[in-house]
């Protein structure tokens, strides 16, 4: 298994830095490191997976996507879409680790990610 052995959580500090909380929860950086290495115009609607993994590239780590649901036993961002845009929700980002995930929106941890997709109104992208 490749990844952190501890993930420290961090809620994220707005509407559209839940990439950045993600990015520094699964490499082990500060907030503030991976907020620096973000590019300025992904402030305002968030990040796509390709700017995702130029601030990984820039912080001196190889982040992968893949368009597959994740194994129990992976530890990753998973990048979800909205079921519906009623609320106005593009997307939004997760940590999954070991077959939970945490939310850096709410702070809650989920060990069921059924359960999280439906409570939350999210299907994975």
């Amino acid at each position: 298994m490749n990844g952190p052995i501890i993930i420290e959580p961090i809620i994220q500090k707005g509407s559209w830095d839940c990439a950045i909380a993600s990015i520094a929860m699964l490499l082990g950086v500060p907030y503030q490191a991976a907020l620096a290495a973000a590019p300025k115009r992904g402030r305002l609607n968030g990040f796509s997976v390709r700017q995702m993994q130029n601030v990984a590239k820039r912080l001196g780590f190889d982040l992968k996507w893949r368009k597959q649901e994740p194994e129990d036993d992976e530890i990753g961002i998973l990048d979800l879409a909205a079921l519906d845009n009623s609320d106005c929700q593009d997307g939004h980002v997760v940590i999954y680790f070991n077959g939970s995930i945490y939310d850096p929106a709410t702070g809650w941890v989920f060990t069921d990610v059924e359960a999280f997709l439906v409570e939350r109104r999210w299907k994975i992208d």
